[in-house]
């Protein structure tokens, strides 16, 4: 994603054209995006570049190399700006209610996981929160710091998801409810759903 051939690889035409065919296919529900590593570069491309006006409830990022010197340089010139003091790139526009990045102080490919130094708020004044967390994978005894399923079986990206599924008091599986008995029954039988799920 980040190198000489950066503004014209087909590779990235695709994985950006997939990402952006998903979000659009949701773009009516509450979307929660997980990213790691090089997809987190992938989705702030795309949620700065690519769709900007479709809302994301919640982005979360594990092990992410958004901070790496490197690619912001990079990430700043193809956006056209110029990284003269820190914080000139920005929370992509369309997320509007956290992005959380989630980060082992092991895993190297994360090591400037300092991004809300280095990423301002957006308009909504949704600002990057950085998370320390303890990625415990290990494969026949050898730990990998950086792997992905052992991100999302911590306690913070469980936390992240649970506030997401849970906001707004009701939880998630009463809401689900309430959307499938309006679906099949109207707006009375929701409420009374609804209220019935409460006692």
């Amino acid at each position: 994603w980040v190198g000489p051939d950066r503004m014209s690889h087909p590779l990235k035409e695709i994985v950006r054209a997939e990402l952006v065919k998903i979000l659009k296919r949701y773009r009516r529900h509450d979307i929660l995006l997980l990213a790691h590593s090089m997809g987190s570069i992938v989705a702030y491309d795309v949620l700065t570049a690519g769709v900007p006006d479709i809302a994301v409830h919640t982005l979360v990022t594990f092990g992410s190399p958004l901070g790496n010197p490197l690619v912001r340089k990079e990430i700043a010139e193809e956006q056209r700006s110029a990284l003269h003091r820190e914080g000139d790139l920005e929370t992509p526009p369309g997320i509007v209610r956290r992005w959380v990045d989630i980060a082992d102080p092991l895993d190297s490919v994360s090591s400037h996981s300092d991004l809300p130094r280095y990423y301002r708020p957006n308009a909504r004044g949704v600002q990057v929160e950085s998370v320390s967390a303890r990625n415990e994978y290990a494969c026949q005894g050898v730990p990998s710091h950086h792997k992905l399923y052992g991100y999302v079986r911590t306690p913070e990206c469980a936390r992240m998801v649970d506030d997401f599924l849970n906001e707004g008091g009701m939880p998630w599986l009463q809401r689900a409810q309430c959307a499938l008995a309006r679906t099949l029954f109207g707006s009375g039988r929701a409420a009374s759903a609804s209220e019935a799920g409460r006692e």
